[in-house]
């Protein structure tokens, strides 16, 4: 990918993470489902940072979710007829249970013991890959979501227009002010980037989201050690 072709592509990653951050800091009861997806997906983006073997994919996958979830957003903030946003609040359930049943095997997983790891590890690219396809059939109601352009548009003003249609009014912090106005939400440039840092793998720490994690497990040179041991 050219030079151009990087920044633009870390241009929409950093608006999606605003968006998702913004959308996850809004008033409990305001949106719930709404609230739900940008808070699963963030978390999602967080866990497989923290896997030692497969980085790569399961980085991927992560960033799939983030840029699926902030898709998303772009599209019910488009939607204009009140019956069609129903239809739209119901279909985001949809993908809301999905997120939560891959949360939930992610996490499982995470708490293999390291030897019960070392059998599943390599069914990795598999199980990602089915991940992936349980997500984007949820998706499949929302056929232009994929195609939403994030470039030139302002996450806050974006989730002020989507409260507004969809959001519980009451439960707006103030009538005159933005519903996000008083939250405080780092530029894209103060918060954490999304980068994974693969240079070592053998101190099992990564950078993402939330700063740097130890991993519990093993390494991919000695999972795949143990893996040819009798």
């Amino acid at each position: 990918m050219s030079q151009a072709g990087h920044l633009a592509e870390s241009g929409l990653r950093d608006n999606a993470i605003t968006l998702l951050r913004l959308a996850e800091a809004i008033p409990p009861d305001s949106f719930p489902t709404f609230k739900g997806l940008a808070t699963i997906s963030l978390a999602l983006v967080v866990a497989v940072a923290k896997f030692k073997s497969n980085r790569k994919i399961w980085a991927n996958f992560g960033d799939h979710v983030q840029k699926t979830a902030a898709g998303l957003i772009h599209y019910i903030c488009d939607l204009d007829k009140l019956e069609t946003r129903e239809a739209a609040k119901y279909k985001m359930e949809k993908v809301l249970e999905v997120l939560n049943a891959i949360q939930k095997e992610i996490y499982q997983l995470q708490r293999l013991h390291p030897l019960r790891r070392v059998v599943v590890y390599k069914k990795d690219p598999e199980t990602i890959a089915d991940m992936k396809k349980r997500l984007d059939a949820a998706m499949m109601s929302f056929p232009l979501a994929a195609q939403s352009d994030y470039e030139g548009r302002d996450p806050r003003r974006l989730l002020e227009t989507i409260l507004e249609k969809y959001g519980d009014t009451s439960q707006h912090l103030d009538a005159n002010r933005s519903p996000v106005a008083s939250r405080s939400v780092a530029s894209p440039s103060q918060m954490p980037a999304l980068v994974f840092n693969t240079s070592s793998t053998s101190d099992g720490r990564v950078t993402n989201v939330a700063g740097d994690y130890t991993v519990n497990g093993l390494d991919e040179t000695r999972l795949g050690q143990c893996a040819q041991r009798p």
